[in-house]
């Protein structure tokens, strides 16, 4: 074996310093170093969570904003146009004869069982205010409300209101008294009579109120049963006719709730009849309305005086020649960061965070909409 020669071994000697020298020379970060990186990581990923949490805020307040003017909207022009038309009854007077007190107001109700005489004026817009105690007493003789008192939610005003629809149709013949069926021009109105609803038909003299008893055909007849209070010609008027009765309630059909169970409440309206189960059948308009509040006025425009419904007796509606309508609406969602504790005003009336009629003290976003609702068919005569 041949032995290295002193100038390889010196060789080998400065290549292993070298190397030593290199190593040395090479540091990496000391623990302190560490955790000050560890730390300031740390700050930033917080600074940008803390960012996206607040834009995430904004996005849902703003959301929220949104979809509760887009509520109050809709649900007072739903409203508005209801109020409006109360008590239209199509070409038949809405003035009183000043010789016959009762020749506008006295529709016929006929039915298989008898024909009676209803005061439409009196009946066209009646409101209930649930905050008093005798509420569902006071409408004993109204069916119809007394199948809508149990969806109610205490605290809220419930309004009804009747019309004739403004849409409307001539028969295609004339009809006597007992012919029990009627085939209109116009089979667009015909098809939105459907079977159960009630129809108003009128030759600008009299007016009578029926109930469709069969379905809707293209082209086919109405047939109702009972006996008109007379004959109706070719120039007769037919139009549907609505009861509508409007009221705040927790949804149900489905039933919907806050994350924590807490109710989420809706805009209903309803004729106030039962199906077969005995459930009230209500279509619901707007989710997230809490709180309706209504007031009546009397008078003049010039001096005009609103009432609550439990301050006016049941005889005096037909006075009513204005409504103010107030609605709270609250998001469906916890969108604030602190409880709401803020009173608002609706239609006059106070709702605060606690009491009788308060919305609820929680986090959702709430605002306030009011109006004031002429009665058109009723302001000629102020």
């Amino acid at each position: 074996m041949q032995m290295p020669t002193a100038l390889q071994q010196r060789h080998s000697l400065l290549l292993r310093c070298f190397d030593m020298k290199r190593s040395s020379n090479q540091q990496g970060f000391t623990l302190i170093e560490l955790m000050i990186s560890l730390a300031l990581s740390m700050l930033a990923a917080l600074a940008v969570i803390a960012l996206f949490s607040s834009q995430n805020q904004t996005f849902r307040s703003n959301n929220a904003v949104s979809d509760l003017q887009e509520t109050g909207r809709i649900a007072l022009d739903i409203l508005s146009q209801d109020i409006r038309m109360a008590g239209y009854q199509g070409c038949t007077r809405h003035l009183p004869d000043p010789n016959d007190p009762d020749s506008a107001s006295q529709v016929s109700v006929v039915t298989a069982a008898s024909t009676d005489d209803m005061d439409f004026r009196a009946l066209a817009v009646r409101g209930y205010d649930t905050t008093s105690a005798t509420w569902v007493a006071d409408a004993a003789a109204d069916v119809d409300i007394q199948n809508v008192a149990t969806k109610v939610k205490a605290g809220t005003d419930v309004i009804a209101i009747k019309f004739a629809d403004f849409q409307e149709s001539l028969p295609t013949a004339a009809t006597s008294a007992a012919d029990g069926t009627l085939t209109l021009l116009d089979d667009s109105v015909a098809s939105q009579i459907l079977l159960g609803d009630q129809f108003i038909i009128t030759d600008c003299t009299k007016a009578n109120i029926v109930t469709r008893t069969n379905a809707p055909t293209t082209g086919g007849a109405l047939t109702f049963d009972g006996t008109l209070s007379g004959g109706f010609d070719a120039n007769s008027e037919i139009q549907k006719f609505n009861n509508n009765i409007y009221f705040v309630g927790d949804t149900f059909n489905p039933a919907r709730t806050m994350p924590d169970g807490t109710p989420i409440a809706a805009l209903f309206v309803s004729n106030g009849e039962l199906d077969a189960a005995g459930t009230l059948i209500a279509t619901e308009l707007l989710a997230g309305v809490e709180n309706l509040q209504l007031t009546y006025g009397t008078g003049t425009s010039n001096s005009m005086q609103f009432n609550n419904a439990a301050d006016i007796a049941p005889t005096d509606f037909d006075q009513i020649a204005s409504v103010k309508v107030g609605l709270l609406a609250a998001s469906t969602e916890y969108t604030r960061t602190s409880d709401d504790e803020k009173s608002y005003t609706l239609a006059g009336i106070t709702i605060a965070s606690s009491g009788g009629t308060a919305h609820g003290n929680d986090r959702r976003m709430r605002r306030r909409f009011n109006t004031s609702i002429s009665i058109r068919n009723r302001r000629a005569e102020f």
